[in-house]
């Protein structure tokens, strides 16, 4: 395991502490009123299906202010900001990824919450179960295992990381001055990946409104830790460009969220698909009504690194995404 000074500093932490730590700021959200309500960069002038603006903005980092977002996901639903991180952090954070993975000792295929030895990289806050609804964290931790991927909170001392860092970098009052809200975290949808060709499918078109509910005001950061999408030989993601304002419900796939490649040949047509280029360091922004996939392809013969957060305002968190103060 190459030992990153970023992953020198999560193993130097008192993860007990750090896990102790967690579960206060899940705690902080256990009794917050869920109040469901339209997102208000969906409201002005939004109608049933309407898609706004075919392209996708693109922006450099230092182009990137409260403004520059909020139009951004109001006219077209997706903000790329490029050189949103820094290739060397890029690099730490890539050696964090792998010890997540490498090292959790959580098997891949089980669905218990607490498995394998306990340690920095697996020890999930011990009350996650009381949080979830209607199954066990173990659940989505043994699906995502089986794409490559792990909840960032899995590893509290990888999370709380997370968290400081994105704080310093100005993260967190971007996000709350989009949501005009104290911000949450999804304990589900923090995610840390490592995608590789074989653990995905072509029909992988989905919104995630379409389980989380529309009602609610949501903003996810998902940005790339190595070069992806188009020529790079790594998978990217497919997207479907324009402000979409409705959750579309699959006539073809095996469940309604799941939308296949005849979904969209018969309603997005035009314009088509797009799958932009990432760089390591790029970020893009979209919300819960995106139409997205992870690209999928014969020619993707190397793994794609990323990091996923969801934020939400705080009273507009869906309570199955598990909220998480911050």
């Amino acid at each position: 395991m190459i030992r990153s000074e970023a992953l020198q500093e999560v193993l130097s932490r008192d993860h007990q502490q750090d896990r102790q730590a967690l579960e206060q700021l899940l705690e902080r959200c256990r009794d917050v009123p869920f109040e469901p309500g339209p997102c208000p960069v969906l409201v002005p002038g939004a109608t049933g299906d309407q898609l706004d603006d075919p392209d996708i903005p693109e922006i450099d980092l230092v182009d990137l202010d409260d403004r520059a977002l909020k139009d951004a996901m109001c006219q077209s639903g997706y903000l790329i900001v490029r050189n949103f991180f820094p290739a060397a952090l890029c690099d730490q954070l890539r050696s964090v990824v792998d010890a997540l993975l490498d090292e959790s000792g959580a098997e891949k295929r089980t669905k218990l919450t607490f498995s394998g030895e306990p340690g920095v990289f697996n020890d999930p806050p011990r009350n996650i179960d009381e949080l979830m609804e209607k199954t066990t964290f173990g659940v989505p931790r043994s699906y995502l295992r089986a794409t490559g991927a792990a909840m960032c909170v899995e590893s509290p001392s990888v999370a709380v990381w997370l968290m400081e860092l994105y704080e310093e970098r100005g993260i967190k009052r971007l996000v709350e001055n989009y949501l005009g809200d104290e911000s949450t975290l999804s304990a589900l949808k923090w995610v840390l990946r490592r995608t590789v060709n074989e653990d995905i499918g072509p029909d992988g078109w989905h919104q995630d409104g379409a389980f989380m509910g529309r009602d609610i005001h949501s903003l996810n950061m998902w940005v790339a830790l190595n070069p992806c999408g188009a020529d790079s030989g790594a998978p990217g993601l497919d997207l479907i460009p324009g402000r979409s304002r409705a959750v579309y419900e699959s006539r073809t796939g095996k469940h309604a969220w799941m939308m296949t490649d005849r979904d969209i040949d018969q309603d997005f047509a035009e314009p088509g698909p797009c799958s932009p280029r990432f760089g390591a360091g790029d970020a893009i922004f979209f919300d819960h009504l995106s139409i997205h996939r992870t690209q999928f392809g014969q020619q993707f013969n190397r793994a794609r690194y990323a990091i996923e957060s969801w934020f939400f305002a705080r009273s507009k968190c869906p309570r199955n995404q598990v909220p998480l103060a911050w």
